[in-house]
């Protein structure tokens, strides 16, 4: 057995005990990739601060983005999480009349009866659910990231991460050149001008779906949440804001909001004039979207067809939790940048093309 085989077979044996071990530490690792993901997308608007100050410190540049960041975040989170919490409590209160208006008006006539237990619900058994399982909140994040009232440990380890993930985020944009130029510096020379070539499209790719979609969502759930509560739609803030923020796949945020909307236009006044505003709404939304939003802020460089996002998502979920989501995206950008190329050799290699004659 030649030499190089050994080593090849040394080098897989490297690369499957590396990804052994980040299956194993997929808890421990997700704030450090959550906090990756945001400088990767946050690294942009430095690189242009300073592009437009030549002499300002990469530090300061960093400092300075990092700050108005944060600031945003928290104004944000000041205005509206009390609006969706009041929102939210309304929803809860009306549960039941909502529960038991589907089953006059739906289940009945199709000879269908819910659960009395859904029947009887009321915001005093909700509230008695939200204090001790966490409730839907709790529901929700279970699917996302593990349960969170199972042990003080994981409540104490979540919260940790909650504080561990904007340090993480402000060390990973400072030193980004840093990491970037040693990661590069780990390429065999042999082969580092292909694999640079084959990473730069891939973060082309993942980069402009990244940035330019978060964008779009952002947008979105102000037009949808604005609108909706403009025409009058009782719970148009939450029904926007979960539309706009879920429209990173493909179809769902729209159809789901447009689903809710016109359920709860119907169920609040039960006047087709509500109805036509929310689809109005949502009608305006997607037109932004389709002719002003996606090709301004991702443009034509996306190359993630919807489908292959769709199965990303659902497949990383189901394959490693909230960790395999997180990694989805730059595993598919990769593996979509690697079929690109393997099309084009198969298109040109002489298998493909026939012996000339």
């Amino acid at each position: 057995m030649s030499l190089l085989t050994n080593r090849q077979i040394i080098t897989w044996l490297g690369v499957i005990f590396f990804c052994w071990l980040v299956f194993l530490l997929r808890s421990v690792l997700t704030p450090f990739l959550i906090a990756f993901g945001l400088a990767y997308i946050g690294n942009p608007i430095v690189a242009k601060v300073q592009n437009r100050f030549p002499k300002m410190s990469r530090m300061w540049a960093v400092t300075l983005v990092f700050s108005i960041l944060v600031i945003i975040f928290l104004l944000l989170l000041l205005i509206f999480i009390p609006m969706l919490i009041n929102q939210v409590i309304l929803l809860l209160n009306k549960l039941p009349l909502i529960i038991n208006w589907l089953q006059e008006t739906i289940f009945k006539p199709l000879g269908k009866d819910l659960s009395p237990e859904f029947v009887k619900l009321n915001f005093a058994t909700v509230q008695e659910a939200l204090t001790n399982y966490g409730g839907v909140i709790s529901e929700t994040l279970k699917k996302i990231i593990g349960s969170l009232t199972s042990s003080t440990l994981a409540i104490i380890g979540f919260i940790t991460s909650l504080f561990l993930i904007p340090m993480l985020t402000f060390y990973f944009m400072r030193d980004w050149e840093l990491i970037n130029g040693k990661i590069i510096n780990l390429i065999p020379l042999s082969v580092r001008g292909k694999v640079v070539a084959f990473l730069t499209d891939a973060n082309d790719m993942l980069g402009s779906f990244m940035r330019g979609q978060l964008s779009v969502m952002f947008a979105l759930a102000v037009v949808y949440s604005l609108g909706l509560t403009l025409v009058g739609l009782e719970f148009g803030l939450l029904i926007g804001m979960i539309a706009g923020l879920i429209s990173f796949i493909p179809y769902l945020g729209a159809s789901t909001g447009i689903i809710a909307g016109l359920a709860m236009a119907w169920f609040q006044t039960h006047d087709y004039k509500l109805l036509i505003l929310v689809g109005i709404v949502f009608g305006i939304g997607q037109t932004l979207e389709s002719f002003v939003l996606t090709p301004k802020l991702v443009g034509d460089k996306l190359g993630m067809h919807p489908v292959a996002v769709i199965f990303a998502l659902m497949a990383g979920g189901t394959l490693f939790g909230f960790f395999g989501i997180l990694l989805a995206l730059p595993v598919c950008a990769v593996l979509m940048v690697g079929l690109r190329e393997a099309y084009a050799s198969y298109t040109s290699s002489q298998f493909y093309i026939g012996k000339k004659s």
